[in-house]
């Protein structure tokens, strides 16, 4: 019982986080996409990834469905490795210029409150696919 509260917080966080920043993207659309545009990254990569990350984040509303929470929560948990070490490579200055596209009040933080953010929510992931693994273990 426990275990299932626990991991329907983690998953309701992640889907509020990862719906916050859709909403903020794509409200702000043509903001996202000059900002995207600046990335250091190739240009064709930056268009690509503009319509693509709003896309990819709005798929973890299936972290509400428990039949579709692993792949969700291993998904959440991609997204913000390499979310998180994008900024990394960001505070080290090896990308260069790199403003936020992140919109919300997310593309407002400083880098290393942005990384600490993210890194809240990659062992959110993390801890939710340990939850779900280990609920998996008990059902056999």
């Amino acid at each position: 019982m426990k275990r299932n509260l626990n991991l329907l917080l983690i998953c309701s966080l992640l889907q509020a986080m990862f719906a916050y920043t859709v909403i903020s993207k794509l409200a702000e659309f043509s903001e996202f996409r000059n900002a995207m545009r600046l990335q250091p990254i190739p240009a064709t990569l930056a268009s690509l990834l503009t319509y693509l990350l709003p896309f990819i984040e709005a798929i973890a509303v299936i972290l509400l469905f428990q039949p579709f929470q692993k792949f969700g929560l291993w998904l959440s948990t991609i997204l913000m490795a390499t979310f998180s070490l994008y900024i990394v490579l960001g505070m080290f200055g090896l990308l260069g210029k790199m403003p936020c596209s992140c919109g919300g009040i997310l593309g407002k933080m400083p880098l290393g409150y942005h990384l600490a953010f993210n890194l809240f929510f990659l062992i959110l992931s993390l801890l939710g696919t340990h939850i779900l693994k280990r609920k998996e273990v008990w059902k056999i």
